[in-house]
């Protein structure tokens, strides 16, 4: 059974000031804050990264909220950051969503270059380990120019890697 949450409005969908404000003002307790905001912003993120991580979308989803939460155990409400239109939360959340998805992005070229790794051949003529040096990058070049042509298509511009 699903215990009940503590809201402002009875309820109802809040935006991230009036969510921000209850935790200054101590109406909500962190979890109570985070929960409102998970409720808020969580479809819009898991949307953004099914779009781009695809099979990785849930564990990257799990990782961005997880270290949210980490973050907003200590966050600081800024003023000058509450003016209309302003959503520090949600930036906060795409941003760390981009930085995870890029470091795995990353993380799969580099194991991906190790799988490729040439084999030591030292018996072989000169012009073989040229031809198989040549070989070698233009297949590890074609591995990896694959994801990003595959993001720029998405976007129909140049992709931010």
């Amino acid at each position: 059974m699903p215990t009940p949450r503590t809201t402002l409005d009875g309820g109802n969908p809040r935006d991230e000031h009036a969510v921000l404000r209850a935790r200054q003002a101590g109406s909500l307790s962190v979890q109570e804050s985070f929960r409102e905001l998970y409720d808020l912003y969580g479809r819009e993120v898991l949307a953004w990264l099914l779009v781009r991580a695809r099979q990785e979308a849930e564990d990257i989803f799990q990782d961005v909220w997880s270290t949210f939460y980490f973050r907003w155990r200590t966050w600081e409400v800024r003023e000058d950051l509450l003016v209309p239109g302003a959503r520090p939360v949600l930036s906060f959340l795409f941003r760390t969503a981009a930085f995870t998805w890029r470091s795995r992005g990353r993380q799969h070229v580099a194991e991906r270059l190790q799988e490729l790794a040439m084999p030591d051949v030292t018996s072989a003529p000169d012009s073989v380990h040229r031809r198989l040096e040549l070989g070698h990058c233009l297949t590890v070049a074609a591995e990896i120019a694959r994801p990003m042509r595959a993001a720029i298509g998405q976007r129909g511009g140049p992709a931010i890697l």
